[in-house]
């Protein structure tokens, strides 16, 4: 089975084998789209390793069930504070007028 391409010039459809149509636009918004992905993931990380640093995860409130094979965690205080965080810092970032 081969797949038949056009040739790629700017805006012109690209053809693959399974009738789908891609033109160099689609492929530069899926292009940023991953970009936008890879540095909210690359954020997170970060956060999370400073976050440790600075005690989120050890607050009161957290839970720390130990048995002899086996640690459970419920991080209810870290989690409710950063929602907190978050839902300010969003507010003030896309706040409507």
């Amino acid at each position: 089975m081969q797949r038949e391409i056009t040739k790629l010039r700017r805006g012109a459809p690209l053809a693959l084998a399974s009738g789908a149509r891609y033109t160099a636009a689609t492929m530069g918004q899926l292009g940023r789209t991953l970009l936008v992905i890879g540095g909210v993931l690359v954020l997170t990380g970060l956060l999370l390793t400073v976050g440790e640093r600075l005690g989120l995860g050890r607050l009161p409130g957290d839970i720390v069930w130990r048995r002899k094979n086996s640690t459970v965690y419920f991080p209810i205080v870290t989690s409710v504070l950063v929602s907190l965080v978050l839902t300010l810092l969003l507010n003030v970032l896309f706040r409507r007028k």
